[in-house]
């Protein structure tokens, strides 16, 4: 016989009495033992920032209260020995001992949005527990309105007085973004072409201890473009600080002033990551056919060899360089040219930035690529049509060229003349329709061409081979990209012959040098499309997902894009 309890339900409430108290007494032990929860060393507790009357502040921005604005500045600013002891513990991030890095980060962490250009600086670190940990900081700090700063700094441009420029240069390492602190040095620029005092205490800047407040006069000062100091700026080209050295040799180049080209080259070493890949980009669309095969790769000794490479490319090369034409080349405006296949039928679509359509036109006869040709035309490809043709936006044929066989894609090489590449045949032609250049493939096996404008002809075939033609169709190099290319691959041919290629097959995109060998790569679903853009940027497109992507180097994406009208076939980014 199976005895039951006769009250089985005291059994019960004790059971969760006794649940009860075990919980309650943990939570007791444990604020009593071990104290209140610490914040994570790399979430900042607060904004580290003083409280802002908004609706004063708006006042003071109507009245031009210049006064109150740069009150608003001071607020934000961290002082000399603020700044000491913020770099001071910005190097303590990378200290062997990790009870320093971790007092370190809460420090950090407790001071806010005023460090965020210091931290942010510091995400380029060679030590990468340095730049590891600036970036977590930088990722839980709040920022304040740009647009409030914006309107602030409008308004103290139009007052040029020495007291502002002293006050925005104080506060320009506290600036909370990097667009932020772009703004205060154009401010500060506007101020110096004012002249007067303001120029006074920029001149006097040049030479202080603090490499952030050296930087910002010299840039100034160059915007302002004030001739009797330009001494004073080549100078600063041999700073020891090499943000200084970096910055200041960018706004020459900017310029169209080659003194900042050496300057870069030899910082090459210095840099890490994006900034080294970044730099090399820029270096590489300066030289163009003549950039040498080298890339930072992924160590200290790749990143001196790259820069031995380029000191010898600029002795050879450096007084050929045209600088205007390179700048007016490799311009970016922003929008995006797509085409779409559905069937037998297609569709091109302009996309700006934000994915908002500008203007599409449809159907085509299974389109596969389209190039710009300027703001109201493009060249379009219809591989089902056999034929290239020059369209405005509403579609009207402005020249015709017909193939009689499938167009895999086509370029327009100069004004005069476009290159148009089928299955086994790639031929340039005039407006006439007149050939001054024919390739015969020996089988029909051509997935995409591309060609240099120093003549160098790079296909792709089916099969994943690389071949790159001088003038003469006499092969220079030969390679396989490791994986099967579909027709109407869209890839990118750099100015020094690098290719860079969407691997669909093994869901990567690829850099080749002109040899073959690996300089970058990234995985990404399904590529069918890529475009190698300035900065060392990438924009990858997939037919079948249906995605367009930019990322940098270190494969963070940048922006985004869903195409809803279809499978892409091709993008083109303006």
């Amino acid at each position: 016989m199976t005895l039951r309890p006769r009250w089985p339900w005291l059994h019960l409430l004790a059971l969760l009495l006794l649940v009860s108290l075990v919980l309650t007494g943990g939570v007791l032990l444990s604020k009593t033992w071990f104290g209140p929860p610490r914040t994570p060393p790399d979430t900042p507790a607060s904004s580290g920032l003083p409280p802002v009357d908004q609706k004063a502040l708006h006042s003071a921005i109507q009245k031009d209260d210049v006064k109150a604005l740069r009150e608003f500045f001071r607020k934000r600013t961290l002082g000399p020995a603020e700044l000491r002891t913020v770099r001071a513990e910005i190097q303590q991030l990378g200290d062997p001992s990790f009870a320093v890095r971790t007092r370190a980060t809460e420090s950090l962490a407790a001071r806010g949005a005023a460090i965020t250009t210091l931290l942010r600086e510091a995400t380029g670190n060679a030590d990468t527990e340095i730049a590891s940990r600036t970036r977590a900081l930088l990722a839980h700090i709040p920022m304040v309105s740009a647009d409030v700063i914006s309107k602030s700094l409008s308004v103290l441009a139009n007052h040029p007085d020495p007291e502002t420029v002293t006050v925005l240069l104080d506060y320009l390492p506290c600036a909370e973004s990097e667009g932020l602190s772009a703004e205060v040095r154009q401010t500060l620029g506007k101020l110096a072409s004012r002249g007067g005092q303001s120029l006074a205490v920029l001149v006097q800047a040049l030479s202080e201890d603090d490499p952030v407040r050296r930087l910002a006069a010299a840039l100034a000062l160059l915007q302002a473009g004030v001739r009797e100091h330009q001494p004073a700026l080549r100078k600063l080209l041999a700073d020891p600080d090499p943000t200084v050295r970096a910055n200041l040799a960018h706004a020459f180049l900017d310029r169209d002033d080659r003194a900042g080209i050496p300057v870069l080259i030899d910082l090459l070493p210095d840099l890490a990551g994006d900034a080294a890949w970044a730099l090399a980009d820029r270096l590489t669309a300066l030289a163009g056919a003549s950039a040498p095969e080298v890339s930072p790769g992924e160590g200290a000794e790749d990143r001196i060899d790259c820069r031995d490479a380029w000191r010898l490319w600029w002795r050879t090369n450096g007084d050929k360089i045209d600088l205007k034409k390179v700048r007016q080349s490799s311009s970016e405006k922003g929008n995006t040219l797509l085409v779409y296949l559905t069937g037998k039928d297609g569709m091109v679509e302009e996309i700006d930035h934000q994915g908002k359509g500008i203007w599409h036109k449809s159907p085509f006869w299974s389109p596969l690529s389209a190039q710009w040709l300027d703001e109201q035309t493009f060249l379009l490809t219809e591989y089902g049509g056999e034929r290239v043709t020059e369209r405005n936006h509403e579609g009207d044929v402005k020249w015709l060229k017909n193939m009689d066989r499938p167009v895999v894609c086509a370029r327009r090489i100069d004004a005069e003349h476009t290159m148009i590449v089928c299955r086994n045949l790639v031929v340039e032609v005039d407006r006439a329709g007149k050939e001054r250049f024919r390739y015969e493939h020996p089988t029909r096996s051509i997935a995409a061409a591309r060609k240099l404008s120093e003549g160098t002809l790079v296909l792709l075939t089916d099969d994943g081979t690389c071949l790159q033609l001088d003038r003469k169709n006499k092969v220079r190099a030969r390679f396989s990209v490791g994986g099967q290319q579909n027709v109407g691959t869209v890839f990118d041919v750099l100015p020094n012959r690098s290719v860079v290629v969407p691997l669909y097959t093994e869901d990567k995109v690829v850099e080749y040098s002109s040899k073959g060998k690996i300089l970058w790569q990234i995985a990404v679903s399904q590529p069918t499309m890529v475009q190698r853009l300035a900065g060392g940027r990438t924009l990858i497109g997939s037919t079948t997902r249906r995605t367009l992507l930019e990322v940098d180097r270190q494969g963070k994406v940048l922006w985004s894009h869903l195409t809803l009208p279809g499978n892409p076939v091709y993008m083109e980014r303006r």
